[in-house]
């Protein structure tokens, strides 16, 4: 069943990018934020079986598509290249990224001072498999914005020219 809401979900992005008038907002940008967040954690919870957050990912996931559906955003303008969607796409998700690995990061610090304290040993993840999610989110993350390069190089050749990749 999440795995199917998951399919759904990354649908309706493309629906929402690659259709007749493609849309840009916020709540676009939340929601390709908030899916590929359950992507990564779809894939870990197969390695990390003590992650147990699928189902308020799911409801997170609901919202989004909704506020989504509530704020489609701004239609771009029929000049603008077809890869600029994507190119706002992937460097908001990957920003989105930085920050859930930033939020790790966080919550790395605070496991690692109830671990020195000696309260709640039992209690959540350990400390290594915060870490590695941690830096999985950062991986993910600058792939995501090195695809944001590339897309950006495609554009700007699509809108200024052949020979042309980047203009500053």
């Amino acid at each position: 069943v999440v795995a199917l809401a998951w399919l759904l979900h990354a649908a309706l992005l493309v629906s929402g990018f690659a259709g007749e008038a493609p849309r840009f907002g916020f709540a676009a940008a939340l929601s390709v934020t908030v899916w590929l967040i359950a992507a990564v954690y779809a894939i870990e919870s197969h390695y990390y079986p003590q992650l147990r957050i699928r189902w308020s990912l799911c409801l997170l996931g609901s919202v989004v598509v909704m506020l989504a559906q509530l704020f489609p955003g701004a239609l771009l303008p029929p000049s603008s290249s077809v890869w600029l969607p994507l190119h706002w796409a992937l460097g908001i998700a990957s920003y989105g990224l930085f920050g859930v690995a930033v939020a790790h990061a966080w919550y790395l610090g605070r496991a690692e001072q109830r671990m020195r304290k000696a309260a709640d040993l039992g209690r959540g993840m350990p400390l290594l498999t915060i870490e590695r999610l941690t830096f999985r989110f950062v991986n993910a993350g600058f792939v995501l914005l090195s695809a944001t390069l590339l897309v950006a190089f495609l554009f700007s050749e699509s809108l200024y020219g052949r020979g042309v990749s980047v203009r500053w």
